[in-house]
């Protein structure tokens, strides 16, 4: 598998994961989290919803996150 990417250090993880929760906890749709192995790396993924209707993807801008 590609390593497409990496912390440059275990402080800058933490700051980053950190914010992620803070920016999640704001979130206003119930929600689960998961991540999945792809042939690029691990691709994390945020569900919200199981309703009736069609499936909506966003996809966050480059350099984004699910937070955005």
């Amino acid at each position: 598998m590609a390593k497409i990417g990496h912390w440059k250090s275990e402080a800058a993880r933490t700051a980053y994961m950190t914010a992620y929760a803070s920016l999640s906890a704001l979130w206003t749709v119930p929600f689960t989290e998961f991540d999945i192995e792809t042939s690029y790396g691990t691709t994390h993924v945020r569900k919200c919803g199981d309703g009736p209707g069609a499936p909506l993807v966003l996809i966050p801008p480059v350099m984004g996150n699910g937070a955005v």
